[in-house]
């Protein structure tokens, strides 16, 4: 993608499962939810003993950004390319979010690969830390304690991490962010939890890199949203799928899944294209993101579909007709 975009999706799976970053480069500021408040995912490559941040900005610490080199956004993906210390290092960060596949587009599971290769003939060994803030599960940080349990999926290990006061659905509005469920990082590293100087709490994984090493952001929401009074669950768990099963499954078909968004997302551009240039091709793999993740897959009480748009300000409505056009 040519395009500067005005913000980079990170992670797009629903309206409060969302982390986007704001700059080009983003080692220039924090990353956000997508109503703009923080949402902090901080990554950073530990490249022959020196440490160098790929994501966030720490500006009160003194990790140097590695070298950026360039963005790319596609229907389904983004990817970041850096220089750091001799190692090109690539961030894809995929959000499956496939229409025709409900199983898929509602699945709470977003992927990062992370990819290691010598930029100057050398061999260089490199270790990725990746660490997501208590705001990925609170309205806002501090709101509340926050539990976090480190659990062992197979040959994966996965930090589990939410508020201990569990009030599911327990509000409606303007400018907010969900405080009920649980987030999952996980991979093949060594998991672990933390609180900073100030208290706030993160999950963290710590893992080496070799080639390429592939970790998931999960969000098991519980319950997804009250329809005309009835509490109802997602759809990808309508028969009862436990979120920690999903995980390990998502791990195992993350090759298939990659060549699955990427062919749809060719195909996205190619039709696009055709129909009005480049420029409107990489406005269209932009909004789909945007506008796919706006909305929540569920089944009523009867078991038919609905998937229900969400705003994040004017009223903070469900499935109204202006966020529909």
């Amino acid at each position: 993608m040519k395009l500067r975009a005005p913000a980079y999706p990170l992670i797009t799976i629903d309206p409060y499962f969302s982390v986007w970053s704001s700059s080009t480069n983003p080692t220039e500021s924090d990353t956000v939810h997508w109503t703009n408040r923080p949402n902090t995912l901080s990554i950073i490559a530990t490249v022959d003993g020196k440490d160098y941040r790929l994501i966030g900005s720490y500006e009160n610490e003194n990790t140097p950004a590695a070298q950026f080199i360039s963005a790319d956004c596609t229907a389904f993906s983004t990817a970041y390319v850096y220089n750091a210390n001799g190692t090109k290092v690539t961030l894809i960060f995929t959000s499956p979010i496939i229409p025709d596949d409900l199983y898929m587009l509602s699945r709470p599971i977003s992927y990062l690969e992370v990819i290691k290769e010598s930029a100057d003939g050398k061999r260089h060994d490199m270790s990725i830390r990746i660490e997501m803030s208590e705001e990925i599960c609170m309205n806002l940080r501090g709101d509340d304690e926050v539990d976090h349990e480190v659990i062992e999926l197979g040959k994966y290990s996965s930090v589990k991490m939410g508020k201990r006061d569990q009030k599911i659905l327990c509000r409606d509005g303007d400018d907010l962010r969900i405080e009920w469920g649980y987030f999952y990082l996980t991979g093949i590293g060594t998991a672990y939890c933390r609180k900073d100087a100030g208290g706030m709490s993160f999950a963290g994984i710590n893992a080496e890199v070799k080639s390429s090493s592939v970790f998931t952001f999960a969000y098991d929401d519980i319950e997804s949203m009250v329809y005309f009074g009835k509490h109802l669950k997602s759809y990808w768990n309508k028969d009862g799928a436990k979120i920690t099963d999903e995980i390990f499954k998502a791990h195992g078909d993350y090759r298939v899944v990659k060549n699955k968004c990427d062919r749809i997302g060719d195909k996205l551009f190619c039709d696009a294209t055709r129909a009005g240039g480049e420029k409107y091709a990489e406005i269209c793999e932009l909004s789909f993101r945007q506008a796919i993740s706006a909305h929540k897959l569920v089944l009523d009480e009867n078991r038919e579909v609905l998937f229900i748009s969400k705003e994040c300000f004017s009223n903070g409505c469900a499935a109204t007709v202006d966020v529909s056009y």
